[in-house]
């Protein structure tokens, strides 16, 4: 098989997805490959930090929130010293 395009992206999860949209978006054609012909069924984008928000907005998504699911920020704790992101 021979084509042309400017960009393949490998795997079709929502990352690979969201990319080739934005890439598309930019102008480019885009190849999309995956290994399998369906959609997965996983629990992504439960846990959607603030600049995912604001990344999927800038792409003309606007994802439902859950009444009072609002969150700024999470803070993360190791043994070896407390990290915090967020407010």
């Amino acid at each position: 098989m021979k084509f042309s395009t400017d960009v393949i992206v490998v795997g079709a999860g929502v990352a690979g997805l969201f990319l080739a949209q934005r890439l598309g978006k930019a102008g480019c054609s885009v190849l999309l490959l995956d290994k399998t012909d369906a959609t997965r069924d996983k629990v992504c984008g439960e846990g959607i930090m603030p600049f995912g928000m604001a990344a999927l907005r800038e792409a003309g998504l606007e994802p439902e929130a859950l009444p009072g699911q609002d969150f700024e920020g999470l803070d993360y704790f190791s043994r070896a010293r407390p990290t915090q992101h967020g407010s």
